[in-house]
């Protein structure tokens, strides 16, 4: 299974991000208020405590959610390996 670094973490926008933490509600919570760079500590922070992290394909389908195309990848469910 392909693992998400924190470099690709970078290459979502701030909605994108807000998108995957709110995909992962029943784990990741207070999210609301987070700048875009907490929002991803807190993401990986839930993965090395165990978590899956979950990333829906409609993430990457979208412009508004993801800096380049070429983040263009189908994951439906990464753990984070940092």
């Amino acid at each position: 299974m392909p693992s998400l670094t924190y470099t690709d973490l970078n290459q979502f926008k701030g909605l994108g991000i807000r998108e995957i933490c709110a995909y992962n509600r029943d784990y990741i919570h207070n999210f609301n208020l987070l700048k875009k760079k907490q929002m991803i500590q807190l993401l990986i922070a839930k993965s090395n405590e165990g978590y899956e992290i979950v990333i829906p394909k409609f993430v990457f389908s979208n412009d508004k959610y993801v800096k380049l195309n070429n983040l263009s990848k189908s994951y439906l469910s990464i753990p984070l390996m940092i």
